[in-house]
């Protein structure tokens, strides 16, 4: 059913006014369209310039990659503000890579670090060789004695002396000064330079600046550059918020003021913040020191070409005739000597008890002569050829012992039986090296013996037991020809022969080392026969570690085989030998290291075993 509403409306509508118009459907979008852009307006916009600043800014963070890098370049031909500038960037930077992971840092010191400690080590010993070089010269010389009059007349140290005398100049101290206040900010000095109250030589500083610009009408700008006071002269640079002043002693050239200008405008450019807050506390400037501590600089004076005089140069070489004189007259008197003492020893009927010689007194022999002696004391003195006043002798006679030989008699009771000492001794016929005793029934045997004669005596010592021996202690003897092979294995173990790169055998400045090698093989084989062992030597062939690994392991082996090839040919019984090619497998410097250093591997070593006879 229709709603009665809507009829009376459709029934209404023809009799509207013809004064009354229907709203228009394009006035309606205009409006719309208007209260559109009164609500979302803004916001449209504030996006189309978030969009063009955002186009914007990549196109520049492209432009600026590509002109970068060309950027760095200019500006570090221009000056070095770019590295001041990034240093601390740069410092924090690593200091924070090393504390997250140090192993990069490592590596990429590691090829360096060693190169770096061995100039590190020469600088310094050159160092030390050129100052001992100066000690000596300045405690030597005559000027040396009139500086060390000077630090005495002065009370000054003698090395400040030295000091003063051997610089050509010297930045002794350096003072920053707050230009407004006056008040000191910052003071270094070098080493060894005595220093006031840097306070109340500031303050004075500012009132002899102000003095003088005060006397003479001049400007804020303007004001004293230079000062004398004493041996000292002092150079002023003015910024616009700090002064920095140095103290040099000597003649220092003009550039020197330049590196105080550039020390000052770096300090501005750093820390100007700091200098323009400065407020009195010169602990908030202690971070401008490190750009002071650049104007503490100084220069020696040069060394003079020294001309020996000849006086000298005779008095060097009368002194030096002198003592090889000397020399010579000591050999001969002391070979003199020795041949007169072997002749009073030698000669039958002359018994020397005691000799002193002296060079430059009277020596003295003293002793006993018989009076059948075949010469006579004075014979042999006047046959040696010293000077008789040279010597005096003290000779006493003894008489002549006559020996009657006469049988002897007949024992009347029987001999004692030997004892085990003796019965030891008789049997195992000791060498002179070894030492038999006893403890009560127990026979002991100390000293250096050979291989053979220990195993001979270890057999025999059982015989002994019938003679009263109850055990046989051979703790205290040494196998002396264990103790040479042990002593030729060590020596040909630690021999190595270096090769050069490619080659399999080169003995050219090796030939005394190749030498001695077939020496201690040789003698390391007497000793093992000695023994009754078999003496293998193991001959073992090395490369670096460049190359392709076959051609290393041949090469090794090449190696191996030419030295074993050479003990071979050099000796008439050469031992058993085994060759080893180890190619790049033992090196015994690393591949990190430099190639100079990695060139060791290249050598062939030996290794000494014993095996038992078949």
């Amino acid at each position: 059913m229709d709603d009665p509403s809507d009829n009376a409306k459709t029934s209404e509508s023809p009799a509207e006014s013809p004064g009354q118009s229907s709203p228009s459907p394009l006035g309606d979008a205009e409006t719309l369209a208007q209260l559109r852009e009164l609500l979302i307006g803004p916001e449209r916009e504030e996006l189309a310039e978030l969009r063009e600043t955002l186009a914007s800014s990549r196109a520049q963070a492209q432009d600026i990659a590509e002109l970068l890098p060309q950027a760095i370049t200019l500006r570090e031909q221009k000056d070095d503000q770019l590295g001041r500038a990034l240093s601390g960037t740069v410092e924090e930077a690593i200091q924070t890579s090393v504390k997250n992971n140090p192993q990069p840092m490592i590596d990429a010191v590691f090829p360096v670090i060693g190169p770096a400690i061995r100039k590190a080590v020469s600088e310094a010993l050159a160092s030390a060789v050129q100052s001992l070089n100066q000690t000596l010269e300045h405690s030597l010389s005559i000027k040396s004695l009139k500086w060390r009059m000077e630090a005495a007349r002065t009370g000054k140290p003698f090395a400040e002396v030295v000091l003063l005398n051997t610089l050509r100049y010297r930045v002794e101290q350096v003072f920053l000064i707050h230009t407004e206040s006056g008040l000191l900010m910052q003071h270094v000095a070098a080493d060894g330079v005595e220093t006031r109250d840097e306070q109340l030589v500031s303050g004075m500083f500012t009132a002899i600046t102000e003095f003088v610009r005060d006397s003479f009408n001049t400007d804020d700008q303007a004001g004293l550059r230079t000062m004398q006071v004493g041996g000292v002269t002092v150079w002023v640079e003015r910024g616009p918020h700090a002064i920095l002043a140095g103290a040099v002693r000597g003649s220092a050239p003009a550039e020197l003021r330049e590196v105080f200008q550039q020390v000052l405008e770096d300090i501005h450019l750093r820390h100007g913040e700091l200098l323009e807050t400065f407020a009195g506390d010169d602990s908030e400037m202690e971070v401008v020191e490190p750009e002071l501590q650049r104007c503490l600089v100084s220069a020696a004076q040069p060394g003079a070409k020294r001309k020996v005089s000849p006086a000298f140069l005779i008095f060097v070489a009368v002194v030096l005739g002198l003592v090889l004189w000397a020399v010579l007259a000591g050999v001969l008197s002391n070979r003199q000597w020795a041949g007169y003492v072997y002749e009073l020893e030698r000669t039958r009927g002359i018994m020397l008890v005691e000799d002193d010689h002296n060079w430059w007194g009277r020596s003295e022999v003293r002793g006993l002569v018989s009076p059948d002696a075949a010469h006579l004391p004075d014979e042999i003195l006047a046959n040696s050829g010293i000077d008789p006043e040279e010597v005096s002798q003290r000779w006493e006679h003894y008489p002549t012992v006559q020996i009657q030989e006469s049988p002897l008699p007949e024992p009347a009771l029987d001999p004692e039986p030997p004892t085990l000492l003796e019965q030891a001794e008789q049997l195992l016929d000791p060498p002179a090296s070894v030492t038999l005793r006893t403890e009560g029934s127990v026979l002991i045997a100390e000293g250096l013996a050979p291989h053979a004669w220990i195993e001979r005596t270890l057999s025999l010592s059982a015989q002994l037991v019938t003679a009263g021996m109850t055990s046989f202690d051979d703790s205290g003897l040494v196998d002396r020809d264990m103790e040479d092979l042990e002593v030729f294995a060590g020596r040909i173990e630690a021999c190595v022969i270096d090769m050069p790169s490619g080659s399999t055998l080169d003995l050219n400045g090796q030939e005394v080392m190749a030498s001695q090698l077939l020496e201690d093989v040789s003698g390391a084989q007497a000793a093992a026969d000695a023994i009754g062992m078999e003496l293998k030597l193991i001959v073992t062939g090395h490369t670096d570690l460049s190359g392709d690994p076959q051609r290393n392991l041949e090469l090794s082996q090449a190696r191996a085989a030419a030295v074993a090839e050479m003990i071979r040919s050099r000796m008439q019984a050469p031992p058993i030998m085994v060759e080893v090619g180890m190619a790049a497998d033992q090196p015994i410097v690393p591949d990190t290291m430099p190639l100079a250093d990695q060139q060791r591997n290249r050598r062939v070593t030996f290794e000494v075993e014993l095996a038992a006879r078949p």
